[in-house]
């Protein structure tokens, strides 16, 4: 009975290591069988507006290779991402016509190899060869039994892996005093690197024209002494706010907007730039690294692949400051576990919860999972099994999730409006040979957009060489196992982490790989300086510039985008009141009315490119006083107005058919439309305005260069009656329109039911308070507003019926003898939401400075 206790645990532990192994094989496997499949080739038919630069953007999205031109706009392509999402997005696209060789219904290519097919394979091979290892190590452990030098090297070895098999847990260590020079250096760097930004300003006008605006709407309601509102009722057909990233309660960003919005995101900018700094060479002395070390790698940090990105190449704020402010969170995250049990453990957990929280509302969610989950792995890995720290880190993370409450709820119940077969472009991660490509810079050339897996040699080794540790010094190092993981994770396949639905890409897993891999560097080159050999410190140094001179060769191409791209902008210079073309639209729109649509060749050339013409993105007009129709709403479903182009990214393309569309644009009251000459013909019921050039300094390549405002004398007020059953009409589609949605629609018939009665609408965001005649029978209050189940009417006898008119409308029963109706939209869970949030927001800012104030007193007192 006792060999058979004795012998269980030894099978149980062999069955382990087999297991183990084979895993750890598999993913080996899996590339190699993948790399042996060729990848399947598709025939795509671009539509007829697509040039050759917007064919190159599409084919990099979309991963089309070795394009081959067929009968003209038939082009076939190598696709190299054949994830469920990737096709779908490309088969739905509104650029592409049609393709050949994809199953619609399935968004399955002819040919193509999922990861499911590949995986069997695979996990065959690699608990194969697991199998093979350990048969070779049984046998070799009896031939040893009868040998006594071998049966001695084996005790050495399990002796080495019992040594180094436990993780290293980083000893508590004093905050270390960051020297005056050090802080110098760092404000150079920082100030050196921010030398573009701050003189010429972002040139991306995806974050300016969403997360930007949302903001300064936040702001600008906040100061007026007005809480934000949950509607806007100037942009499309109204929407539910924010769209994109709102910067809520960012301090740099709300004293900033006090002033202009170039002083708000160049405050912003600042601000993080010196955060970044501050707190990763905080971290650096953390882990004990000494400060010629850690100066040398806030450089590296700094001018690193990940910060070029974000805040030159793609200048998206809400991500910067999820990179730029991931070495404070990381740095309070290591001082809460290293210091479990001491006094002070509860205003640790209320320090870590209100960093965390700050950091999700003002970042780009999809983007912060990333960091979030090896930051979660490095927390665990320094832990160990102590309850105090887990409860300590549970706490945290849950205040954190009741402070960002709301805006997750949003996200998620946003989500629902989106239909699922949309793709969801997650972007896929790197190959090994990406990986082997990066790090053989400069004798191979990377591209331009930042998106690299660049991190070095000199730092890739050393921080695979921090893992490792002397005989003398057991353990793991766990900030080299968090670089180690991140690395994995950048060579996951897209198939498996697309359905999660959390990460918007797996390349993103670069960023902690790269910010972990210059601490674990730092680590192992600091080993070697406190190893007291004279040399080390002078041969830390020469790594240091070997990398940094890489690291130089490898960004080039990215510094050269940002000396070619560089401020077509402005800086927001005309944004503080309408000039040229927005001061000539503010003027129309005195005349005929605030709601304006512009065609697909005018949105497209209001993406930064008319800023010499006083509008940097559409949404700006909203600050004017506008009500534009197109526009990008991310993270905001459209659907019912005109159908998503991707998951949770709503969109209102400009269309030919709309503008065609005399009984729409009058029924929809759609006051004035921007379009070139080439828009036409235009329907006799527009009155011609206005001729106006739009060439600008920015503009590059051939483009017409002139826009024509026209007028709707026509249009219907935004709010109607109409008889009680109109709005339920079907209304017939536009022949050759493109969608089923209602700006495709026919309003001929739905445009005879208006009533004579008179209405007078009032409005604030989210409410309109409508006044009328009453009358004997019921009737339908129209309202073109976008219909969503959160709006509630209500009159003096009570609530009143709500339906969506012609399928996408806001429409209101008004019963007999009802003279006024108020009409609000309330999401409630939201609303009970926000109270949740920035309630825990202010008790935890409230608790740590009360806490910190009792913290000064009493180091007065002794």
């Amino acid at each position: 009975m006792s060999n058979v206790r004795r012998a269980v645990p030894r099978l149980l532990r062999l069955l382990a290591g087999w297991a183990a192994l084979g895993l750890c094989l598999t993913a080996p496997a899996f590339y190699l069988v993948r790399a042996v499949l060729p990848d399947p080739s598709i025939n795509v038919r671009w539509s007829s507006e697509v040039d050759g630069p917007r064919r190159a953007e599409l084919e990099a999205r979309f991963g089309l290779a070795n394009g081959t031109p067929l009968e003209p706009p038939t082009w076939s392509y190598r696709l190299e991402n054949t994830n469920r999402s990737n096709v779908s997005a490309l088969v739905t696209h509104p650029d592409v016509a049609d393709t050949h060789k994809i199953n619609r219904n399935t968004f399955e290519v002819e040919g193509a190899a999922s990861t499911w097919d590949i995986l069997p394979t695979a996990l065959a091979l690699g608990f194969g060869l697991s199998a093979g290892v350990w048969l070779g190590i049984l046998g070799r452990r009896t031939v040893a039994g009868h040998v006594g030098r071998t049966r001695h090297a084996l005790r050495s070895a399990i002796e080495w892996l019992k040594l180094h098999a436990t993780i290293e847990r980083p000893a508590p260590s004093p905050v270390e005093s960051v020297a005056r020079w050090e802080t110098v250096v760092g404000l150079a760097l920082g100030l050196l690197f921010l030398r573009p930004l701050l003189i010429y300003g972002p040139f991306d006008v995806e974050e300016s024209g969403l997360g930007f605006f949302s903001s300064q709407v936040f702001y600008r309601n906040l100061f007026a002494g007005h809480w934000p509102p949950f509607w806007l009722n100037n942009l499309g057909f109204g929407t539910p706010m924010p769209i994109g990233q709102r910067f809520d309660f960012h301090p740099a960003f709300a004293v900033g907007s006090l002033l202009s919005l170039r002083v708000a995101v160049s405050a912003v900018w600042v601000a993080h730039v010196i955060v970044m700094t501050v707190y990763f060479r905080r971290l650096a002395a953390a882990l004990g690294i000494g400060p010629l070390v850690r100066t040398g790698l806030t450089a590296c940090y700094l001018f690193s692949a990940p910060s070029l990105n974000y805040f030159h190449a793609s200048d998206w704020l809400s991500v910067a400051i999820g990179w730029s402010f991931y070495p404070v969170v990381a740095y309070y995250l290591h001082r809460t576990v290293l210091e479990d049990g001491g006094p002070r453990t509860g205003i640790a957990t209320v320090r870590l919860a209100f960093l965390g929280a700050f950091w999700v509302l003002n970042s780009h969610v999809g983007y912060v999972a990333t960091l979030a989950v090896i930051l979660g792995l490095y927390a665990l890995l320094i832990a160990r099994l102590r309850a105090r720290v887990y409860g300590c880190l549970l706490a945290a993370v849950g205040l954190c999730a009741m402070a960002s409450a709301e805006r997750l709820y949003f996200l998620a119940s946003e989500a629902r409006f989106f239909a699922a077969s949309l793709g969801h472009n997650t972007q896929p991660g790197y190959t090994l040979f990406e990986h082997a490509w990066a790090a053989a810079v400069p004798f191979t050339e990377l591209s331009d957009t930042g998106r690299q897996p660049f991190i070095g040699v000199v730092v890739g080794l050393a921080a695979v060489a921090s893992v490792f540790r002397r005989s003398s010094a057991p353990g793991l190092h766990p900030v080299g196992l968090a670089f180690l993981a991140a690395a994995t994770c950048t060579l996951l396949p897209l198939d498996l982490i697309a359905p999660l639905q959390l990460f918007s890409a797996v390349w993103f897993f670069r960023d902690p790989m790269v910010f972990f891999g210059l601490l674990a560097a730092g680590v192992a080159l600091q080993r070697g300086i406190d190893a007291r050999h004279t040399r080390w410190p002078l041969i830390a140094v020469a790594l240091i510039a070997a990398q940094l001179v890489q690291q130089g060769a490898a960004l080039r191409p990215s510094f050269e985008v940002l000396a070619n791209q560089v401020g077509p902008l402005h800086f927001y210079r005309y944004q503080q009141a309408p000039v040229r073309l927005a001061a000539l639209l503010s003027d129309r729109a005195r005349t005929y009315g605030p709601r304006l649509y512009t065609s697909e060749a005018v949105r497209q050339r209001l993406r930064g490119r008319m800023a010499d013409l006083g509008i940097h993105s559409i949404t700006d007009l909203v600050l004017f006083g506008l009500n534009p129709i197109n526009g990008w709403f991310k993270n905001v479903s459209t659907d019912r107005i005109h159908p998503s182009w991707q998951y949770m990214h709503g969109m209102i393309y400009g269309q030919r058919d709309v503008i065609a569309n005399q009984p729409l644009l009058n029924v929809l009251g759609i006051n004035l439309v921007l379009a070139t000459p080439g828009d036409g013909p235009f329907p006799p019921g527009l009155v011609i305005t206005d001729r106006q050039p739009t060439r600008t300094a920015t503009d590059r390549g051939p483009d017409q260069h002139e826009v024509v405002l026209l007028g709707n004398p026509q249009a219907w007020p935004r709010a109607v009656l109409l008889p009680e059953g109109a709005g339920r009409m079907r209304l017939p589609l536009r022949l050759g329109c493109g969608h089923d949605r209602a700006l495709c629609r026919d309003f001929t018939s739905l445009a005879q039911q208006r009533l004579p009665d008179p209405v007078r609408l009032d409005e604030e965001d989210g409410l309109y308070t409508a006044r009328f005649p009453p009358s004997g029978g019921a009737r339908l209050l129209f309202i073109s507003a976008m219909y969503r189940p959160e709006w509630q009417a209500a009159s003096a006898l009570g609530p009143l019926p709500i339906e969506p008119a012609a399928d996408a409308f806001l429409g209101v029963i008004i019963p007999a003898g009802i003279e006024e109706a108020e009409i609000r939209f309330s999401p409630r869970p939201r609303v009970i939401l926000e109270w949740v949030s920035y309630g825990t927001m202010l008790a935890l800012l409230a608790v740590l400075c009360v806490s910190t104030r009792r913290g000064r007193r009493r180091a007065l007192t002794q």
